[in-house]
């Protein structure tokens, strides 16, 4: 990956112009909405289109709708809300474009220069890498529910799935994300903490848990299933309490 990003002429450092010089080289919005959304990360509409100081109508519609069809956006709803609610927020979806803005093309001018042509894994910051993994293993879990609900056995039960999230404000205060909720309709509403870590995770999370459980404000009539997805588990300690009804590791996500 190194070799194909940070050399002179990889084929990564150059593949992210050839985009807009194909099939979307006929409106100059389609560049201006990534380029944006890798600047500002998720955006709802109307924040898009007021940075980009456009009106709303069919033809920008149009250049959204296709940068959703092409997968390179996403748009990213809490599950019991519809797609096109004002909620809604867009961010840039495809891999490759995520990589690019990330670790490519701030160091552009140094990768044609060959700064790193004797060992292009210099260009690679670790935190940053571990943040970019930790986002990454999220939406991976999230594009998989169907497997993380058999996992838990409850594959056979009708269920809404997807991220539920609520964004600050002065009369709510901060905002809160959970990356999973599976809404069951056996009356079990299962909240799913996802996290990348070097490391087991340890009983830290017990509180940060508990925090947002306060605050979701779908929980009443239901039984609430605390699950935790964990790429290397838990410490021992955190097993001990018996906090989490179930913890998955990512060696029960590869199982066959």
């Amino acid at each position: 990956m190194c070799q194909n990003s940070f050399n002179l002429n990889s084929f990564f450092l150059n593949e992210y112009e050839k985009v807009f010089t194909s099939s979307l080289s006929n409106n100059p919005h389609y560049k201006e909405i990534i380029e944006l959304l890798s600047l500002s990360g998720s955006l709802s509409r109307f924040a898009l289109l007021n940075k980009l100081k456009l009106k709303s109508g069919g033809g920008i519609s149009k250049v959204i709708n296709d940068l959703l069809l092409c997968g390179f956006i996403g748009k990213l709803s809490p599950y019991n809300l519809s797609q096109n609610s004002k909620a809604s927020l867009l961010g840039i979806a495809d891999n490759y474009l995520q990589f690019y803005f990330r670790f490519i093309k701030p160091i552009t001018n140094k990768i044609i220069q060959g700064d790193y042509s004797q060992d292009p894994s210099r260009a690679v910051d670790r935190n940053a890498l571990d943040q970019f993994l930790s986002y990454s293993f999220e939406r991976y879990c999230r594009r998989n529910s169907h497997h993380i609900a058999s996992i838990l056995g409850f594959p056979s039960i009708k269920y809404e799935s997807g991220t539920y999230f609520e964004r600050g404000n002065i009369s709510k205060g901060p905002g809160y994300q959970w990356d999973l909720v599976f809404d069951r309709a056996d009356k079990v509403l299962t909240l799913c903490e996802i996290k990348y870590s070097k490391g087991p995770v340890g009983v830290n999370i017990i509180k940060e848990y508990e925090d947002r459980l306060d605050k979701i404000p779908i929980q009443s009539k239901k039984s609430i299933q605390r699950v935790l997805i964990s790429v290397n588990g838990a410490t021992e300690q955190l097993i001990n309490k018996n906090y989490f009804d179930r913890i998955i590791t990512l060696e029960d996500l590869f199982a066959i």
